[in-house]
């Protein structure tokens, strides 16, 4: 457990003293015998056991297990399900104990993050390779293809296909997307919010639109939440090529005019 701001690691620490109660924080491994909690607590030197009574505050490292994350149409869906806001009076809550007024700390100073810069990719090694960079791309995307095809589900009714695996590279998967779908002669809208999931739908004339607006909002919540963030735009698939067509977060969202009418003119 760690607070989002700096990965200080204080949090269990600051909350077992607030409490009054024993801690066992950066646990690798967690075990309870009655009111016992045992902890392998990871430490600079190496392991340490540690163990305390109950109640107690134990924090565990990312590592502890393999985390099941929701899938992209468990998160689209929760959205739609009703939220119940409470008040600091239907919770029972002193308002003199909560707030800023009862805060502990206060923020006296803060910085904008700057805007990520250009970035250089170092070829050299690769070109005293006896192979060309297209051989190399070419190995690359059998060996994600061997590792077998994503799991598909239809998600709305304008056909938007929603593609995920257990990879770091699902975004491969839309060279081959019409092993997924029918892209048709107009192609498809695709997004590709994180390493393991993308989404696509074919263009038609009368969902066009609509398809854009829904697959946007899906890549904006999908990369904001993570893990594995790789783009929020809403691209252009045509015959197993990439053409962005929107970049997120650059004013009001907007499809470009090209595109409109491409989409007016067909039948």
């Amino acid at each position: 457990m760690r607070a989002w701001q700096k990965p200080a690691m204080v949090i269990a620490a600051m909350l077992a003293e607030r409490l009054g109660v024993p801690q066992a924080t950066l646990a690798g491994k967690v075990e309870v015998d009655g009111t016992t909690p045992r902890a392998q607590r990871v430490t600079a030197a190496g392991r340490a056991d540690v163990e305390a009574e109950l109640p107690a505050v134990v924090s565990v490292l990312e590592k502890i297990n393999e985390p099941r994350y929701p899938s992209f149409k468990g998160i689209m869906a929760a959205k739609n399900k009703p939220t119940s806001t409470l008040s600091i009076a239907d919770l029972g809550i002193d308002p003199s104990l909560v707030g800023l007024a009862a805060a502990a700390t206060v923020v006296v100073d803060s910085t904008v993050r700057p805007p990520r810069g250009e970035r250089t990719v170092v070829t050299d090694d690769a070109t005293r390779w006896p192979v060309t960079t297209d051989q190399l791309f070419a190995v690359g995307r059998e060996g994600v293809r061997a590792d077998g095809p994503l799991e598909c589900d239809v998600i709305d009714d304008t056909g938007i296909r929603v593609l995920e695996g257990a990879t770091f590279y699902a975004a491969t998967h839309l060279v081959w997307l019409e092993s997924y779908l029918d892209p048709g002669p107009y192609g498809a809208l695709a997004i590709a919010p994180t390493r393991s999931t993308i989404a696509a739908c074919p263009i038609r004339k009368d969902t066009a639109e609509i398809t854009a607006e829904r697959l946007r909002a899906f890549a904006g919540d999908a990369h904001e939440d993570g893990p594995g963030s790789l783009s929020p735009d809403l691209f252009w698939w045509r015959e197993g090529r990439m053409s962005l067509l929107e970049r997120a977060n650059t004013g009001p969202a907007a499809l470009p005019d090209e595109f409109l009418r491409f989409v007016a003119s067909l039948p």
